[in-house]
């Protein structure tokens, strides 16, 4: 199944006058926080900023073919994210690494046409992302660029381990002024098919954003984000595109934050033949509390849950994923 993560935190809004360039940033988040989308928002970064998080994701399929019993697909993830920013305010360039590693176990049932008999196949896997990035500003817009270094792993049963990477390449622009930011970002295609049975392949679609969010007053703001995922380009005959919108509010009061997201991804597949648990439509929820310890130090927790059915080609699809995840950052 396509894991998609939805993690929200918050580490607040400082509502102070300026732009994004300015000694202040109007919003402050968590790398992996839903509203950061591009790169160009770390110029949020005030000073050096480290972030981490320790996250757990449980996702589940289920195709049931009419007449015949149900076949099950889970996966089951643990991650590690940890990140650093730094502002080099002598040129305005904020620039940092983030890395990002996590270990999957899935199961996939399986039944044979012929017998009937169900079977269970099991995979490994790991995938550590290395991610370079920076922003900086250029006229009235803040230009940012990252680069996902990919290198995964996985190990089926009974098989000798596999071993694959790719790169993505994300360049994001913004604008961004004391109380909103509207930009656009994009994220690279990759599309391998390798004939060594040793390699992994990769089917990743590129993705083309929208986002922007404003902040009404000083302790709420609200935002969107709008996605098109073009699935169509890694197969005309099989995908169309796929849109992703998705609604964000932050609200803070006191030392605690929190931040809240609701979301809708439209189904991919051109045609019935296409249609999968992995390719049906899906709504997601989530929503995140933080607490500030002090000025410069925050922690919290954030959930997220995932769901979607669908029919057709002779059989109900659903699918279902939900994901925890606790956090927190230092300024120096």
């Amino acid at each position: 199944m396509r894991k998609v993560h939805v993690l929200v935190s918050a580490t607040g809004l400082a509502m102070t006058a300026g732009v994004a360039m300015a000694a202040e940033s109007t919003f402050d988040n968590h790398l992996t926080s839903t509203p950061m989308v591009s790169p160009a928002q770390i110029y949020q970064t005030q000073d050096l900023k480290t972030d981490f998080k320790v996250g757990y994701e449980s996702a589940e399929g289920t195709t049931k073919p009419d007449g015949s019993s149900s076949m099950t697909a889970t996966d089951k993830t643990n991650d590690l994210f940890a990140a650093a920013i730094y502002n080099i305010h002598s040129i305005g360039l904020r620039a940092g690494v983030a890395l990002d590693f996590g270990s999957s176990n899935t199961e996939q049932e399986s039944i044979d046409p012929t017998t009937g008999v169900k079977t269970k196949d099991k995979i490994d896997g790991k995938d550590m992302v290395v991610t370079p990035q920076a922003a900086m500003p250029i006229g009235p817009v803040v230009v940012g660029v990252a680069a996902d270094f990919h290198q995964v792993t996985a190990k089926p049963d009974g098989v000798d381990e596999k071993k694959g990477s790719y790169n993505t390449f994300r360049p994001g622009v913004l604008f961004a002024n004391k109380d909103m930011e509207a930009g656009v970002t994009y994220a690279s295609q990759t599309n391998t098919n390798e004939s060594d049975p040793d390699k992994i392949s990769f089917n990743e679609p590129a993705k083309t954003t929208l986002h922007g969010r404003y902040a009404i007053d000083r302790e709420l703001a609200v935002g969107a984000i709008l996605a098109d995922w073009h699935f169509k380009d890694l197969n005309e005959d099989l995908y169309k595109d796929q849109t992703r919108v998705t609604g964000t509010v932050e609200y803070g009061f006191g030392a605690v934050k929190t931040e809240g997201e609701l979301g809708y991804r439209s189904a991919f597949y051109k045609n019935k033949d296409a249609i999968s648990e992995d390719t049906i439509g899906m709504i997601d929820v989530g929503a995140a509390a933080d607490y500030e310890v002090t000025k410069t130090a925050a922690v919290g927790g954030a959930l997220g849950y995932e769901f979607g059915s669908d029919s057709g080609n002779g059989a109900k699809y659903s699918a279902n994923t939900f994901n925890v995840a606790v956090r927190g950052n230092m300024k120096f």
